[in-house]
């Protein structure tokens, strides 16, 4: 939508040269020329960035000698003194990633002074791992992240738990922040494909994202309030560089996916034996059993019947395709990125397939010196074609493979396809198989940037997530759902998030010991969704699928609103890299709470001792960083609020005498809030051997009270259960991560990563009709034990 940065003419200065300055930043190892390194003079605002071969040019009006710094990510920090006009720098690589900068709530600090439990990852190494989101391609790769695939169908959702479920009514996955945009994980479908849904992370092209960072804690979530009880999951997608010359990638992958064989079905003989067995056990006689001689009545000796494999027709060796251009590039004042992408996979289980387009356009602008704009622009498409995979036999894929008898043939006694068993016959099921959806999405950021002080800095931005998801179903007269006359479907969902944020920032130094941090901030967020349906039974023939076409018609639509303010401060503080502090309070406010419960106050500390920096450690060479950090914090949910829970509702259109009318639909409930977790954490982190060898550790312990649930009513009421606070719930556990650099050098690289966690979850108290169940060492309910057993 916004593709366009406009050029902004300035008028320069004139500068008085005193001194030119030609040089190279390369590797120390391989040589290379490093592009995109900052190299600027100490003590002036003067900088430039290294071109594709490593190589700069300055003019200035400083006098030579000066000092030069250079700096680049993945790289150590360097200071030079400059005393002639040529000069080569060589930069060494960061193995313990110390000084490597990771992205956190409303910025961005070096590893070494990150107090909360934050992780940061690249997609690099998994990035040719076939997968319709990233989601499956960062599975084992952070430890304390469970990450489960349901169906392992292309597109589908992939389900997400950072340290265990925190809700039972709310949606359990963590928070997606895209480049400033909260996006929506919560998938528009609302046809039943048996159990499964699609993701809508999927439609977020993997090979656009420069960055992971996965924020674990309270200490690094609180900022974001009533969106970090579930955790963080910050994606930095990937932005060109000023004064780089335009680079262009290209990367294409095909393979293919194959299931190993799962099961060995009984064959026709096996089953037809087995069928007159259950006949007899179960009281039948022998000389009535189902597969005995013809001439007697029956279908045949148990020999004498046929096996069809029918799970060779619903399994299939799949497709796999990818296809990814990318331009970077930059000038003094512009950097661009733009890239497009193509990416279909089929299902190993036939028909399904999923296939996502998409481009990308981020532009940034340097409007003088101190003033900054740009805008991230991502825009996908995504089309599916569906099938269910679960509940029950109507139009179940493997159902209809695996339970309909190995005996039976596909065909009747006049020759066609039919099905038996009370399951569909899988050829016209694959044959005639009309499930389809398709995403249409746009996230988008445009952000203005100014410093105003030295150290004091103002950011505003507006950021937006839309979605459209039309989808369709018709099942024809061959099968069980559209029998007798045909059914078909159709519905269009729609979701609107607009965001807008402001932050001011501030950091200075006292005395080179003392630093001080200081952001305050406000959020402003609403969220729209709508969708329109349309059912349509009874067609003349199969040709005709359009709803317009059937014989009875209903239709049915939805809107949903919430809206979201926030205001939040931070305050930081480092003393001489040694001890770090910082504390954060959130205040949020939202639509789907009752009238004086709708604002929550969400408060955040933690502390981290530098150990490696006191004298007795200082010197101990094969120790490269020791830090132990710890902290506390309260964090809110929303999840389990629908958008108007709190509200007393009524419903129109219902009929009396034949007359429209109105009828109360929802109870009130306007003491709804808040769900709150609060949470411990502490750890360390431990690198060796000029970082080759590295430990993170950690141990936390969260519990949820106020937790959200739809709680039944008596039916004298007149409602069936209402929306209130009664849910606590516990998780405690540990990560362990380690990380080793085997080999390194020029042209080979080994490095070993492992990872271990362990999370106890536990329901604390639920309520059910007015009572109380708690768990303690045994679970009770009045006074008696009793098993629970709980879908979560």
């Amino acid at each position: 939508m916004f593709l366009f940065i406009p050029l902004i003419s300035r008028s320069q200065t004139q500068t008085i040269v005193n001194s030119t300055l030609k040089g190279q930043v390369i590797d120390q190892v391989t040589r290379k020329g490093i592009a995109g390194a900052s190299v600027s003079i100490t003590g002036t605002t003067h900088s430039v960035q290294t071109d594709k071969d490593g190589r700069f040019n300055f003019v200035t009006g400083q006098k030579l000698p000066y000092t030069l710094v250079i700096t680049f990510i993945g790289y150590e920090k360097r200071e030079v003194i400059a005393r002639t006009e040529a000069i080569e720098i060589e930069l060494k690589e960061i193995t313990n990633q110390l000084n490597d900068v990771v992205v956190v709530a409303y910025g961005s600090q070096e590893r070494r002074n990150v107090i909360g439990s934050v992780v940061k990852t690249s997609l690099d190494d998994v990035k040719n791992i076939p997968g319709g989101s990233f989601e499956s391609q960062l599975q084992g790769k952070v430890a304390g992240v469970q990450i489960t695939n349901n169906t392992g169908v292309p597109g589908e959702t992939v389900n997400i738990r950072l340290r265990g479920a925190n809700s039972i009514n709310g949606n359990n996955n963590p928070l997606y922040v895209i480049d400033g945009v909260f996006i929506s994980n919560t998938s528009l479908q609302t046809y039943d494909t048996g159990g499964k849904s699609t993701s809508p992370i999927a439609d977020i092209n993997p090979n656009d994202i420069a960055s992971i960072s996965v924020l674990k804690d309270a200490e690094a979530t609180v900022l974001y309030g009533v969106r970090g009880a579930n955790g963080v999951v910050i994606i930095t997608t990937k932005r060109g560089n000023f004064n780089q010359k335009p680079k262009l990638d290209l990367n294409v992958n095909n393979g293919f996916a194959k299931a190993i064989k799962l099961w060995d079905l009984a064959t026709g003989p096996q089953h037809a034996e087995l069928i007159n067995e259950n006949y007899i056990n179960t009281g039948g006689t022998f000389a009535t059993r189902p597969f005995r001689p013809v001439s007697e009545g029956g279908r045949g000796l148990p020999e004498e019947q046929q096996t069809y494999d029918r799970l060779s027709q619903v399994f299939r060796t799949a497709a796999l395709q990818n296809y990814d251009v990318s331009l970077a590039g930059g000038n003094n004042g512009t950097k661009y990125y733009i890239s497009a992408g193509y990416n279909k996979q089929e299902s190993i289980l036939a028909p399904i397939s999923f296939d996502r387009a998409s481009f990308k356009a981020n532009f940034d602008q340097k409007i003088t010196n101190k003033i900054t704009v740009g805008i991230s622009n991502t825009l996908g498409r995504t089309h599916r074609n569906e099938g269910r995979a679960g509940d029950g036999p109507a139009g179940g894929l493997l159902q209809a493979a695996l339970h309909t008898p190995t005996y039976l043939s596909p065909y009747n006694a006049q020759g066609v396809l039919v099905g038996r068993a009370g399951f569909d016959n899988v050829q016209l099921l694959l044959e005639n198989y009309d499930i389809n959806s398709t995403s249409l999405r746009y996230i988008g950021n445009l952000y203005g940037e100014a410093e105003l002080l030295p150290g004091l800095k103002f950011r505003s931005s507006f950021g937006l997530d839309y979605t459209n998801y039309p989808e369709s179903e018709y099942w024809n007269t061959f099968l069980i759902s559209g029998s007798p006359n045909g059914l078909a479907t159709s519905s269009v969902g729609q979701r609107t998030s607009l965001l807008n944020e402001q932050t001011l920032s501030y950091s200075f130094k006292v005395n080179d010991k003392h630093t001080f941090g200081i952001l305050v901030g406000n959020t402003l967020q609403s969220d729209v969704s709508s969708t329109t349906s349309a059912t349509g039974r009874g067609f003349a023939n199969n040709s005709y699928k359009l709803i317009s076409s059937a014989a009875v018609t209903t239709g049915s639509e939805r809107w949903s609103r919430r809206n979201l303010a926030a205001f939040f401060t931070k305050l930081d503080y480092n003393f001489d890299g040694k001890y770090l502090l910082d504390f954060s309070l959130r205040a949020d406010g939202s639509s789907a709470f009752g009238k004086d419960k709708q604002w929550g106050y969400f408060p955040g500390v933690g502390a981290a001792w530098q150990v490696k920096e006191e004298n007795f450690l200082k010197n101990v060479d094969f120790i490269t960083d020791l830090k132990i950090r710890t902290s506390y914090g309260i964090t809110g949910s929303q999840n389990g609020a629908d958008d108007f829970s709190s509200l007393g509702l009524w419903s129109g259109g219902s009929s009396y005498l034949g007359n429209p009318g109105t009828a109360p639909q929802q109870i009130a409930n306007p003491d709804l809030g808040w769900e709150q977790t609060t949470q411990f954490n502490t750890g360390f982190d431990l690198s060796l051997f000029e970082g080759r060898l590295a430990f993170s550790f950690d141990y936390y312990r969260k519990y949820t009270s106020d937790g959200i649930i739809s709680s039944p009513l008596a039916a004298t009421t007149g409602f069936s259960s209402y929306t209130k606070n009664q849910i606590e719930i516990s998780n405690r556990g540990y990560e362990l991560g380690i990380s080793s650099t085997n080999i390194k050098g020029k042209d080979f690289n080994w490095t070993t990563s492992f990872n271990i966690s362990g999370n106890k979850n536990k329901i604390e108290k639920l309520s059910a009709l007015g009572e109380v169940w708690k768990q303690g060492p045994d679970l009770e309910y009045r006074g008696k034990p009793f098993v629970l057993f709980l879908p979560i």
